[in-house]
């Protein structure tokens, strides 16, 4: 949990730095307008849709699964392994990889803009990456009372959960 939660502190960081930078510039209303509207689309879909529905509860619940059944180098691995870049469904592999290659490409893209433009971008990605934190930082805490979500872990073989319906109250 530790690692996932260090990787997006680090992002968080280091996009907050462009997306500051933004709002020294004087803002047109349009920009203001691409500003709030961004912001509040990657927020809805990236923070509360990707991170705390979907993301967040799998993460928790495959670090759950993997301290009670460690394997040596899945705990190396921890941070990839709980995100479901290896030991999981073909299928979670596959979009999981997809979405790393996804989010590789569009840090390219996005840092060949101007700065104003880069910053403004990087102001929605930091609100959602924010709200995404802190929704694992919620789901963890709730994890470590017991109240481990239940959803599958999408490892290899048949569809298992990370919780029994006991440690799955809300």
């Amino acid at each position: 949990m530790l690692g996932v939660c260090g990787f997006l502190v680090e992002a968080v960081y280091r996009l907050a730095v462009h997306a500051v930078e933004s709002l020294h510039f004087s803002l047109s209303l349009g920009q203001w307008t691409f500003a709030i509207g961004w912001t509040a689309l990657l927020l809805y879909f990236e923070g509360y849709r990707g991170f705390q529905q979907r993301f967040s509860p799998r993460v928790v619940a495959r670090a759950w699964h993997l301290g009670h059944h460690p394997r040596w180098l899945h705990v190396v691995l921890a941070p990839a392994f709980c995100i479901g870049l290896f030991h999981a469904s073909p299928r979670r592999v596959r979009s999981e990889w997809t979405l790393v290659v996804m989010v590789v490409a569009l840090v390219v893209l996005v840092r060949r803009l101007e700065p104003l433009l880069r910053g403004l971008f990087d102001l929605g990605v930091v609100v959602a990456l924010s709200w995404g934190l802190g929704a694992l930082v919620v789901f963890a805490a709730r994890g470590l009372t017991g109240r481990v979500p239940a959803v599958p872990l999408d490892l290899p073989g048949p569809a298992t959960s990370a919780a029994t319906p006991v440690l799955a109250r809300d």
